[in-house]
């Protein structure tokens, strides 16, 4: 449930980077400079990249260097499109307004990979919930096992090396679980 949850935060994200990209540019095509574009698309930027923005304007307004706030600014959001969109930006900053095509290809690269990670999530649901199913019967029946198995089935692990042999199992399946 946490990476499902993680995951669709992440499609979120991206897809939240892609729309706000686009808002740049459209700021960028009434006549705005990039530094005030991104200034004046703080407070309309979608919710999951808020911060970050904010973060991203302060920091240009601030009088922090170019570079080193589009690098912040890929760190703050944390994903390999963001360092794309960070390149973007500083070209659009560094440039100056007539930057709207790679803005605009950008936006355009951005919500396709949002696409894609939204497509393999949703080929990777139904092997998850198998794997859930087969976890929640395994659980079960070790539990049924322990509780009403009280023949010599498990008088392997009774002493301690069978104790670790039934631990190490069960580490490795959990271990496996998560991977």
């Amino acid at each position: 449930v946490c990476a499902a949850g993680g995951t669709q935060a992440l499609a979120e994200r991206v897809e939240a980077l892609a729309s706000w990209v686009e808002n740049v540019r459209d700021v960028l095509r009434a006549g705005h400079q990039p530094v005030g574009a991104i200034a004046v698309t703080v407070d309309t930027c979608p919710a999951a990249i808020r911060p970050q923005v904010r973060s991203f304007s302060a920091r240009l307004a601030a009088g922090h260097g170019a570079e080193q706030a589009v690098r912040r600014f890929a760190d703050d959001i944390d994903d390999p499109l963001a360092d794309l969109v960070a390149v973007g930006l500083l070209v659009a900053i560094t440039r100056g307004a007539e930057t709207e095509g790679v803005l605009s290809s950008l936006a355009a690269q951005t919500r396709h990979a949002a696409e894609r990670r939204r497509i393999v999530e949703a080929e990777r649901a139904p092997v998850q919930r198998e794997v859930q199913m087969v976890s929640v019967v395994m659980c079960v029946l070790l539990a049924g096992l322990l509780v009403f198995g009280r023949s010599s089935y498990l008088d392997a692990y009774d002493d301690a090396a069978g104790q670790v042999v039934l631990a190490v199992v069960l580490l490795a399946y959990a271990a496996l679980v998560v991977w």
